[in-house]
This record gives C-alpha cells, structure tokens and sequence, in this order.
C-alpha cells in the first residue's frame, strides 16, 4: 500500500518507520499544532478480523493507561473512513533500537547494558503492578528504542501484551512471542506472570552485552529442544572480562526452572542493583560462567 499523504485530514505523513506483521509506522505532523508524532496503521488484510482488530485497539488502550517515561505514550486512535483503515497515535522517539545499537557496535559496555536493561526492567515492573497486570510477552531489542539525546530507553510495541484478568486473544497452538526470548512455560502455553519477561529480559541482557544471542545458529526445532527437551540449565559463558556478579544476574534471569529463575521483575530489579554497585569494585575475569548462588530470592 502506498504511503497517505494525510490521515484524517489532520496528520501530515513525513516517512515510513516502520512496518510488521500487526502494523505499518508513519512519522506525522499534526497539521494544526506542528507536533511530530508516530502513527500506527492495522494493515487493511487484518481489518477482515475482528480479533485482530480488538487486539490492536486493545494494544493502544493498554499503552494509553500506561503513564510512565520508558513506556511509549499513546496520544490519539481513530478511524480514517476515506482511507478506510484504523489508527493509533504515539509519541516519536527519535534515536535507534537496542538492535541496531548492537549491530552498530558489536556489544554494549558492562556500564550501557545495566543502564539499559535497568531503564527497561524499571518500566516493565510498573506496568507489572499495574491493576490489572500487564505482562509484555515480547521483550525483545527491536522493542527496545534509545532516545538519541537523552538516553532515555523506552518499551515499545504492546502488541501482545497480556492484561492478567482480561481474556485470551490468540489461537489455540500458536506460541505467542518471538521464539529467541520465549520462557519454557510461554512456549508450552502455560498460565504465564511477569517470570516470562524477566527470562526475556535475560537473554537481552545477554545478548546486548555479548553482541549475539544464547541459543545463536540453532534453527526453530534445535531452539525449542534445547528450550524445552535438554535437562540442563541455560549456562551462559562470557569471553570477555565480566564480573562475576553479573554473570550469575544474567544466569538467574534466563533460568529454564521457575525455581531458580527471578519470580518477578522487582526481584530482578534488586539483584541488578547490587550488581550495578558490585561490579564498580570487582574484578573482570575472561571465560566466566554464569552460576546459581545458594540463596533464596523473593518476589
């Protein structure tokens, strides 16, 4: 579909952002007020859906009650009847995703991937205690933009967000998520809390950290075996000089076993705050693994 020049008599189109499975991303001016925003469109093929369709009004209704500077603001959503398709206004943020960060430098500095991973799981954690729970279930690096100027790091693309109480919009047998974060239990389609975004968290962490994903080069069914089928525990293994103590933080995030894994994003929070004053004073080793300290972590 060629690019409108102007929705709703209102929004000027500048360029496309963007575009995927549930949306096509224009940056906008408001005809009247000069602001510059980003404006989300469902593809017309998904508009035939009626699920589809709840579910994109339900992204922008969770993000618009979401009130918190990592979380991208949602400002407008309407229906253009000339162009026929439906939309939502967000805020603009002008910078890069976390994967383009990493794929511009290789790897993020120890310091940029707890400031990051900090910035991201302080918001997550908000929306975690929102009433009702709001679990991401797509916490991933193209979800993650980093505001040129400020640093500002901020959560995008609720799109498959789960509120806890509210009712389930996705088809029997399809996992929901991208497959590289997804917890054991997200790919079993098991009840799932906040313990699945802190397991995808993890793998961000590691990933930004080390310029590669854990489970790099496997296919889908050599993912979900090791995932799901392989006994042992996710081990990640650190070339470089990494501390210790942030080894053992990323070890505990990715943990397979609920038991061992963080129970919930302020108890992620916690360990990551001590590390972040531990590793100003420890020392770096080359080929550390990450560990699972005998003590007991609480939600």
């Amino acid at each position: 579909m060629a690019a409108p020049k102007l929705i709703s008599r209102r929004y000027e189109v500048l360029e496309l952002l963007g575009q995927g499975g549930m949306g096509t991303v224009y940056k906008v001016r408001h005809t009247a007020l000069g602001s510059i925003s980003a404006l989300k469109v469902l593809p017309k093929d998904l508009m035939q859906d009626p699920e589809m369709v709840t579910r994109f009004y339900r992204e922008a209704r969770i993000m618009a009650n979401l009130s918190h500077p990592s979380i991208v603001r949602v400002l407008d959503i309407d229906q253009d009847d000339a162009l026929d398709f439906h939309y939502f206004v967000m805020e603009y943020v002008e910078g890069r995703t976390l994967k383009k960060d990493i794929e511009e430098k290789g790897s993020l500095t120890l310091a940029e991937t707890l400031d990051v991973v900090g910035q991201v799981a302080r918001a997550v954690a908000y929306a975690h205690a929102h009433v009702p729970p709001i679990v991401h279930r797509d916490i991933k690096p193209a979800n993650i933009m980093i505001e040129e100027r400020s640093g500002r790091v901020v959560v995008m693309d609720f799109g498959i967000a789960k509120e806890l109480d509210g009712k389930e919009l996705t088809r029997p047998g399809v996992t929901i998520g991208t497959l590289k974060y997804c917890a054991p239990e997200q790919m079993r389609q098991e009840q799932l809390d906040g313990a699945v975004d802190v397991y995808a968290l993890g793998m961000v962490m590691y990933e930004a950290y080390t310029g590669k994903h854990l489970f790099a080069g496997l296919g889908e069914r050599e993912l979900i075996a090791k995932v799901l089928v392989e006994k042992s525990e996710n081990a990640p293994v650190f070339e470089k000089p990494t501390p210790q103590a942030f080894a053992d933080l990323v070890a505990r995030a990715i943990a397979k076993s609920r038991e061992v894994r963080f129970p919930s994003m302020p108890a992620f929070l916690r360990e990551l705050e001590a590390c972040v004053a531990e590793c100003a004073t420890a020392p770096a080793h080359s080929g550390t693994t990450g560990r699972f300290r005998p003590r007991l972590v609480t939600s």
